[in-house]
């Protein structure tokens, strides 16, 4: 720019990628019961209201919320800072599709199974299961079911569901799940992402409410829970990883935003790096 003096003003900006905390919804947020979110990069921050209901509530790190605080100053359960009016962080746009390139198989809305490439590798019957998931045509839904699996990365044509217990703390199951409908998870499956920090992706809702442990060195296992709708998280599930919500309305399977019972969500950072800030400014003057 140019000032009337003749001053000649160059801005310059170092953009770099925001680091996201442990969950982050671009709409309301609930924690309740005794859920725990912890780590060293274990924070919380909510585009909306944020309500922590029960005191059993613990936060490691900090939270922010951009709307309404609903619940009672001091907030013993928070060991770092408790921050309202904070600053809209946005939360990247998801899309299934975008994740397709990483897939071993693809579940497919008429039934079939196909490799990467489109080859078919299995149909699905009352008595053939494709790599133990089973379909149903008339809500479009895939389901594991067994405690049996295939270790790879499954993008569902529809919904998916987990109600076996696959893997185990030993030996856990490597699996990620992008779908294009919503996800949910009730049995007590042991997992480790089979894509490297990717554990589940859907365009819908995402509901756990089983006994999910993501197993393994946190640093090693930790995933991304990436969700266009909204997101409930209850249970005993136990969670090495982030979760971003971006608040979407699409799907009914979830109508809130919220992370209760007894859930655990650990996470020391370092996944991500699809939302970029402005992390410095130099003002730099010519005079002539």
């Amino acid at each position: 720019g140019l000032a009337k003096d003749g001053t000649k003003v160059v801005l310059e900006a170092l953009i770099s990628p925001q680091e996201l905390g442990a969950i982050v919804t671009n709409g309301d947020l609930t924690l309740s019961g005794n859920a725990s979110i912890e780590g060293s990069a274990g924070s919380v921050h909510s585009n909306g209201d944020l309500t922590i209901d029960g005191n059993s509530v613990s936060v490691e790190q900090d939270v922010w919320w951009r709307g309404e605080r609903k619940w009672a100053d001091p907030c013993d359960q928070v060991e770092g800072t408790a921050t309202g009016g904070a600053s809209e962080v946005p939360v990247p746009p998801v899309h299934a599709s975008d994740y397709l390139v990483w897939a071993d198989y693809i579940l497919k809305s008429d039934g079939t199974m196909t490799d990467a490439a489109g080859g078919v590798l299995c149909t699905w019957t009352s008595k053939t299961s494709c790599n133990n998931w089973d379909f149903d045509s008339a809500s479009y839904t895939w389901s594991l079911n067994s405690n049996s699996f295939t270790a790879g990365t499954y993008y569902v044509e529809g919904h998916a569901t987990v109600s076996g217990s696959p893997g185990s703390t030993k030996s856990p199951a490597p699996i990620s799940i992008i779908a294009e409908g919503s996800i949910q998870i009730s049995g007590s499956p042991k997992l480790a992402p089979d894509t490297p920090e990717l554990l589940f992706v859907t365009d819908e809702d995402l509901k756990i409410n089983g006994t999910i442990d993501v197993v393994g060195e946190a640093a090693l296992v930790q995933g991304q829970m990436l969700v266009r709708g909204q997101a409930s998280i209850l249970g005993n599930a136990s969670l090495d990883g982030q979760l971003l919500v971006e608040d979407q309305d699409v799907g009914s399977l979830v109508e809130s935003n919220v992370v209760g019972g007894s859930v655990v969500i650990t996470y020391t950072g370092g996944l991500g790096g699809a939302v970029f800030t402005v992390t410095s400014w130099r003002d730099v003057r010519d005079v002539d």
